[in-house]
């Protein structure tokens, strides 16, 4: 049986930059992503440093970017994006700036695109 060897700190690098490139991250997905690919306590700690030093990571921008786009391509109410938001440890002054950015006509407006066609649904129409 062929043992699998571990991946350099230089390996893991260069995959938790494509990770971080290929989408908004916050930090808790970012340690997790780090320790499952094998990164010890303090290379999670340096990596995880350099990439919100460089930008890569960046709580505000994720928070916006996760709201934003929960809110229009899934239609989550601000409750339930609030709720995610604070799983992946985000502060609460970021999750209301975030949440700030969705305007309350917006907001109205899809309450009612999502309740007509629950009503549509329900009435067999």
């Amino acid at each position: 049986m062929v043992k699998k060897q571990a991946a350099s700190s230089d390996e893991i690098l260069s995959q938790i930059l494509y990770y971080c490139g290929y989408q908004e991250r916050c930090e808790k997905e970012v340690r997790s992503k780090l320790k499952g690919l094998g990164a010890g306590e303090e290379d999670t700690e340096a990596m995880t440093s350099y990439l919100v030093s460089h930008n890569y990571v960046n709580e505000r921008r994720f928070a916006k970017n996760f709201a934003g786009g929960k809110f229009r391509m899934k239609k989550w109410g601000k409750l339930r994006i609030a709720t995610e938001l604070r799983q992946r440890n985000i502060p609460d002054t970021l999750i209301n700036d975030a949440l700030g950015e969705i305007t309350h006509e917006d907001y109205l407006l899809t309450l009612r695109k999502v309740a007509s066609k629950k009503l549509t649904s329900l009435s067999g129409g």
